[in-house]
Order: C-alpha cells, then sequence, then structure tokens
C-alpha cells in the first residue's frame, strides 16, 4: 500500500518520502515563451517544456487530442517531443503545457519520459499547476476535485528495483515514491524540485509521473545527472556463446562512462559476517604464460607470488584485466579458461578519476555439447552422440521432425495437430456431452495427439471425436513452434465453444480476443512471430464454458531451402549417446537432433544453450548440412486427397494432400 498523500501550503519545502522534495510557487508565471532556467554544470539528460503542443489551454485542455493511452498503441508523438519517446495515459495538448486528466477517479492520468539511463546524482524539476478535475458519482452528484496529486517515482520496463541513497525502490510499481505532493488553486504555477542519487544504471528506466485522482497541468520538466560524486556501477545482463575454455558476458551502457573495467575473480571464502571473499585470477592460458615469462628471466613463481609482486588487488580498480571502450560493443570474451573452475566476472565504470562499485557475476552457464554426426543409421533407426561437458551432469536430448522447402512457398505448413487420436478413447460426438478424463487415469495428452508436447493447467480432460477440450478458464498450450522462416504465421483452425463467451489466444507474447457468433469458428489468422524463432499457440476460454480446438494448421511464407521443425519429444540421459528407433521415415525429410548440458536440480539447475541441430537423412550416415533440392520438371501431380484420406479432383479450400509422380507428398493449404 503506498503512503497516504501529503498536504502542502504556499512555499513549504515538504517531502512524502525520503528524497528531498521542494515545492516553490513561481511569481508571474506563463508557460509561453520562457526563458530557460540556468542549470548546474550537470550533465541535462533533457529539458521538455512542450512548446510543441500549442492546442488548448491551461484551463480547457484540448480533449479531443489524445496523445497518449496505455489501453491502446497510442504514444505521443516524437516530433512534439524533440525526437524523444514519452508515453502517457490520458495526456492532452494544454496550450505550450501538457495535460494530465481523466473521466475517472480510478483510472489515473500518468505521463513517462523517455527510455534511458538515470543514475548519479539526479535532480528532477517539474513546473505544475492544479487543474480541476470533475466526474459524477454513483448518485449522480457532481464532484471537484479540491487539489491536485502529484506523485513521482522510477519505472523499469523489465520490473528491475532501483537502489538509491533513500533505500530500495520497486521499478514495477514505483513504491515507494520519490515524491508524493498536492498543489492547490490558490498556489498558481509552482515549481517541485526532487533530489535523489540513483546507484541503478538501468537502460531501460523512467520517470513516472502520475496523477491520482485528480487532474495537473505540466509545463516544464527537466533532469540534470552529475556523476562527479560517483557513478553508476553497470549491470551485466547475460553470459552467452559458452564454451568449455570460453564465455562472452554481456552487459548495459552507464552514461558518461569513459570505458569498463573487467576482472576475472574467483571466490575464496567468506568473512566473519558470512560476506563473500574473492580474489583475482586471470585465464589459465594467461597465467602459464606469465610463468614462463619470469622463468625465461631466471625466476621461478608462483602465480600467488607472481600477483603479491605485482600487488594485485581485488579493490584497487587499477588491478583490472583489461578494458572495453565506452564505444565499443558492450560486452567482452574471456579465452582459455580451466573447464574445472568457477568463476566470476567483476566490471567497474569509470568516469575521471572516479570508478564504480564493482559488479559481481557468478558465472553459472555451461558449454553445450558439440553433437557429432548421426551412425548407425536405417530407415528407422539412428544413433547420435556427443562430448562430453565437464561441469554437466546430465544432458537432455530433443528429437525433432524436419522438413525442407523444395520451392519457394507462400503457403508451406509447419505444423498441423488433427486430434484424431482421441477416437480411441471415446464415441462422444458432441461437445455439449463429452467425456471428461482424469491424468490419475493413466492418459496424459499425447495419448490424444499426434505430435508430442501438448500441455494444459485443467485439471480434467474433455474429449469428444476428433476434438480435445478444456474448460472453466483453462488453457491449451501448444508443444514449442520453429517460427523464424518469416514474420508472420498463417493460423487456419476449427474450434467450438459451449457459450458466447471470447476466446483468448496467445502467440509470441502477446494475447488476442477471438470473438466470434455462434459455436463454431472455421478461418485463418495472420499473427505476427514478434521477430521470435520459437513459441508457443495457447487458446484460453474466457468464463465457465467450455473450449474444444478440432484442428491447428500452421503455415508461414518460406523459400526453398528453409527448414522447418516439429518438435517430437525430448528425454534427460546421463550418457553422451542416445538412439532412436522405430520413426517413420516418410513422415519428414530428415530427424534432427539437438542437446543441452545440464547442472543441478530445482532452483539451482542451470541449463546450456541449446547444440547444433544435426540432421539424419534415413539410410544416409553422414550429417546434413545444407542439401539443394531440384524439383524435376517432370515430376507431375498424380492424386490430391483431403486430411481425411478422401480424394478429390479439384483444390478444396483447406488443407490439401498432394501426390507426386516421383513418390512425394506434400500438405499445401488452400484459401
Amino acid at each position: 500500500m503506498r503512503k497516504s498523500l501529503l498536504l502542502l501550503s504556499i512555499a513549504a519545502a515538504l517531502t512524502a518520502s525520503a528524497a528531498k522534495v521542494t515545492v516553490t510557487p513561481i511569481e508571474n508565471y506563463t508557460p509561453q515563451n520562457q526563458q530557460m532556467r540556468a542549470v548546474s554544470t550537470a550533465d541535462v539528460l533533457f529539458n521538455e517544456r512542450f512548446d510543441a503542443l500549442t492546442d488548448g489551454t491551461i484551463d480547457a485542455p484540448a480533449m479531443d487530442m489524445c496523445l497518449g493511452n496505455q489501453y491502446s498503441d497510442i504514444n505521443i508523438p516524437t516530433d512534439l517531443t524533440g525526437g524523444l519517446q514519452w508515453q502517457g495515459h490520458h495526456v492532452y495538448p494544454a496550450g505550450n503545457a501538457i495535460a494530465l486528466l481523466a473521466d475517472d477517479p480510478m483510472d489515473s492520468p500518468f505521463l513517462m519520459t523517455p527510455a534511458m539511463d538515470y543514475s548519479g546524482s539526479l535532480k528532477i524539476s517539474i513546473t505544475a499547476h492544479f487543474l480541476e478535475f470533475s466526474f459524477v458519482d454513483f448518485e449522480g452528484q457532481t464532484m471537484k476535485s479540491t487539489g491536485s496529486s502529484l506523485n513521482v517515482g522510477l519505472y523499469s520496463e523489465s520490473g528491475r528495483n532501483f537502489e538509491t541513497n533513500e533505500g530500495t525502490i520497486d521499478g514495477k510499481y514505483t513504491y515507494p515514491w520519490l515524491a508524493e505532493v498536492r498543489l492547490y488553486p490558490d498556489q498558481g504555477w509552482c515549481e517541485v524540485e526532487i533530489d535523489i542519487d540513483n546507484y541503478s544504471a538501468y537502460n531501460d528506466a523512467h520517470l513516472y509521473i502520475r496523477c491520482p485522482g485528480s487532474g495537473l497541468v505540466i509545463d516544464d520538466i527537466k533532469v540534470t545527472s552529475s556523476v562527479d560524486n560517483f557513478i553508476a556501477a553497470p549491470i551485466i545482463t547475460d553470459v552467452t556463446d559458452v564454451t568449455e575454455t570460453s564465455f562472452t558476458f554481456n552487459f548495459e551502457k552507464v552514461r558518461k562512462a569513459f570505458n569498463y573495467y573487467v576482472y576475472l575473480l574467483e571466490l575464496v571464502g567468506y568473512d566473519e559476517q558470512g560476506e563473500p571473499i574473492y580474489d583475482l585470477t586471470y585465464p589459465q592460458a594467461y597465467i602459464e604464460e606469465l610463468i614462463e615469462q619470469f622463468k625465461e628471466y631466471g625466476e621461478e613463481m608462483t602465480w600467488e607470488e607472481i600477483k603479491e609482486m605485482l600487488e594485485l588487488d581485488v579493490n584497487e580498480p587499477y588491478s583490472h584485466f583489461d578494458s572495453v571502450p565506452a564505444a565499443g560493443p558492450l560486452c567482452y570474451t574471456f579465452e582459455g579458461l580451466d573447464p574445472e573452475k568457477d568463476y566470476y566476472v567483476g566490471l567497474r565504470s569509470h568516469y575521471l578519476h572516479t570508478f564504480s562499485d564493482m559488479t559481481i557475476y557468478h558465472v553459472k552457464e555451461i558449454a553445450a555439447p558439440a553433437v557429432s554426426a548421426p551412425a548407425d543409421v536405417t530407415t528407422s533407426s539412428f544413433t547420435t552422440s556427443w562430448a562430453p561437458v565437464t561441469k554437466a551432469d546430465r544432458y537432455q536430448v530433443t528429437l525433432y521432425g524436419v522438413n525442407k522447402v523444395f520451392e519457394d512457398n507462400d503457403d508451406f505448413i509447419i505444423f498441423e495437430e488433427q486430434f484424431d487420436y482421441t477416437a480411441a478413447f471415446t464415441e462422444k460426438l458432441s461437445v455439449y456431452n463429452p467425456d471428461f478424463i482424469t491424468p490419475d487415469q493413466g492418459v496424459t495428452l499425447d495419448d490424444f495427439t499426434s505430435t508430442p508436447g501438448w500441455t494444459t493447467d485443467a485439471k480434467r480432460y474433455q474429449i469428444v471425436q476428433g476434438e480435445l477440450g478444456v474448460g472453466n478458464g483453462a488453457s491449451l498450450i501448444s508443444p514449442i513452434l520453429y517460427v523464424g522462416g518469416s514474420d508472420i504465421v498463417y493460423l487456419s483452425m476449427r474450434i467450438e465453444k459451449t457459450d458466447e463467451s471470447p476466446v483468448f489466444l496467445t502467440f509470441a507474447g502477446v494475447q488476442y480476443t477471438l470473438q466470434f457468433e455462434g459455436d463454431v469458428y472455421e478461418g485463418t489468422l495472420g499473427i505476427r512471430t514478434q521477430g521470435l524463432k520459437e513459441t508457443n499457440l495457447i487458446l484460453t476460454c474466457s468464463g465457465n464454458f467450455s473450449l474444444f480446438v478440432d484442428y491447428i494448421v500452421m503455415s508461414q511464407s518460406l523459400k526453398a531451402g528453409d527448414l522447418t521443425y516439429t518438435y517430437m519429444g525430448s528425454f534427460e540421459t546421463e550418457d553422451t549417446t542416445a538412439s532412436f528407433e522405430d520413426l517413420d521415415s516418410s513422415m519428414f525429410d530428415f530427424y534432427g537432433v539437438s542437446v543441452r548440458s545440464i547442472r543441478g536440480e530445482g532452483k539451482n539447475v542451470v541449463v546450456s544453450e541449446e547444440s547444433e541441430r544435426v540432421l539424419c537423412d534415413m539410410g544416409n550416415t553422414a550429417a546434413i548440412t545444407n542439401i539443394d533440392f531440384i524439383k524435376s520438371d517432370d515430376v507431375k501431380e498424380i492424386g490430391r486427397y483431403t486430411l481425411d484420406g478422401r480424394q478429390i479432383n479439384a483444390p478444396q479450400k483447406g488443407v490439401n494432400i498432394i501426390r507426386y509422380s516421383d513418390g512425394t507428398a506434400r500438405k499445401v493449404i488452400v484459401k
């Protein structure tokens, strides 16, 4: 629960949180043509005066020109704010100023400054004015505000907390606020100043200015930041490209950093308070080279003796191993490492004579295995193997069915599911009278589907012949889908529901509402992949009704040579070989295998990146990496069938199976 708002009197310097907040009325102020006030020698991150927002007035904002709404894709046009992207909810032009005003006291307007690094000694100045807010209550009475609320917080798009000199600030819910103040009609224009030290250098940070249950006009927002007192420590985001002897770590930019100092560390123990103690180390190959160099000068020295002689100290900034220039890629690769050692990365920001605290990142990531070419290949089986990974406890092996595009195809089917296997478990035909099966009966979703990997949060399965259903707000989740071939996936499906409530469809992290009349939807939707290579399709019923899926077919526009992957299951093993048997070589052009290394259990489990996917052509003992498909001109269509096997004489809307004279078959979508 946030703190209660504090009342301000004229010219009083007040604070509603631990940050220093000052509110000062300004004599004879108007938004137009004000001279920019002098600022300190600190960097001016921006000084937005909203001069381009000429419509409306302070007392009567242009309410027909909404500049921002969180429930739509409306964002404040950048040509009105000096090229920077501001965001807002219920914000409007107000005559060289911007108004925050909603028609519902429960729907708080807000303004978000551009995303950037707001670390350092931060000074925030906001010139604001009371704006009358009125609404009609449940009894039909018109209620008017007697004061305007102004809340200011820090917000992170990734939901991270900010560490400041006043404590931790929740970067998702902006609690505690940097300031919570009230402005009144007789105050006129006031300047609200906030001073805070922010130690968190997030590049997705915003200042979040909210006006709960009231209205507000803002003319000028100025933010300055100095690193003279301190510079924030950089944030290490992740570790990638891990091998047995190398890894790359990536980090976020820190404003004004000249460069970044890089350290390689080992954990050597803990102090009396239980805090970790680190020591400097170097890549094993470098240590050995340094020892050899000292030998050439007649000095037989251990690494510990060399460190002592060079006065290397983990707390001394200049004991760094290397540096990364501010203008370069924000990453660094360590090579020649000892596969047995547990490493930590240290990183500091450097500005003139100022150094940040050291960010320390424990490198838990492990290498993916190197998978060999398939062996012992027959028309229905093959074996694969991989090199052991030193830090791995076990491995996750995944099998894929792989198809390769013969020629450019606008509707190449990448996935389909007919749920035909439900017929083996029920005789029911009506979705209003299904059979119910629970997992404790020894039946899984894989028993109903041709492709394994379907999941659900429903406590029981609902089935009729040819259809799988869920109810009471539950979801049906597809296996992992490979969608990296193009930007759009075409989803053809037939679904049934038992009432008029909408169906929610989630794909590539975006949820869509599918509202249709009647009980049945059958059609094709184009859905963007949002740049993802792999994702799931999730179908959710929105209420107490039941949702049944008859079929799902997904296609993409692909080019000749593109590969598509269908997930066929995975398992864990402590071995470094795996065999696959009873495979149907006619189902796919190839089968593919990938392997991940795994270390630890439960919350401490670490899984590597995926290995390269090795392809197997049944009957060929070599790994397939690049096959040229040339379809001969004399290969002709000899038969066309529907999905249920019925032969047709002409293309029919929906999925058609085409058989060719060379013995191959392909599924196509006819629109």
